[in-house]
């Protein structure tokens, strides 16, 4: 009498199920985890903004004289550069940086927004931050910076009277 052996291995169509399943848990995990990356790439670019901000106060308080940031809203490219003559011989550096992938400047807020002739906001107008030659700012600033598409963006502040940056989210339902 032969003996019989029970089928070992798996049929296609548990294979092709395990797959399906695969499959679909795949799918649902990944805009979790392009939200959770997006949220990695505001914080960067928000300590990017900071650190550049801090870094213009020490150079116009060892230089005695004025820096300023340039933004375009909805840009991802920033300048920083001094303003006016420096009485220490130390060379003119004009630094331009840009924020991580797909995160853009959403606008500033400031006294000196470029309005048009209806003082409304043009579309990518630009701001410009300055820090005074004392490491102060000429006023309060905030910088509003976020992914191209909705969502709680980053904020990076100013503060005029002592020239302190801080940096965090924006509050749900402002800036």
């Amino acid at each position: 009498m032969a003996r019989q052996h029970p089928h070992q291995g798996y049929t296609l169509l548990e294979v092709v199920v395990v797959l399906a399943i695969l499959i679909i848990t795949a799918a649902l995990a990944v805009p979790t985890m392009e939200n959770m990356m997006s949220g990695d790439k505001l914080v960067a670019a928000g300590d990017i903004v900071k650190s550049r901000l801090n870094e213009m106060r020490t150079r116009a308080r060892e230089q005695g004289r004025s820096y300023k940031m340039v933004i375009t809203e909805n840009g991802d490219l920033f300048q920083v550069e001094p303003i006016g003559q420096c009485d220490g011989g130390a060379y003119d550096v004009k630094v331009e940086d840009r924020l991580p992938r797909d995160i853009v400047f959403k606008g500033a807020t400031a006294a000196d927004r470029n309005p048009d002739a209806n003082g409304e906001r043009t579309p990518n107008s630009t701001t410009e931050i300055v820090i005074l030659s004392d490491g102060t700012a000429s006023m309060d600033y905030a910088v509003s910076i976020g992914t191209s598409g909705n969502g709680r963006p980053m904020v990076v502040r100013l503060r005029g009277q002592t020239g302190a940056v801080t940096a965090g989210f924006a509050e749900e339902g402002g800036q």
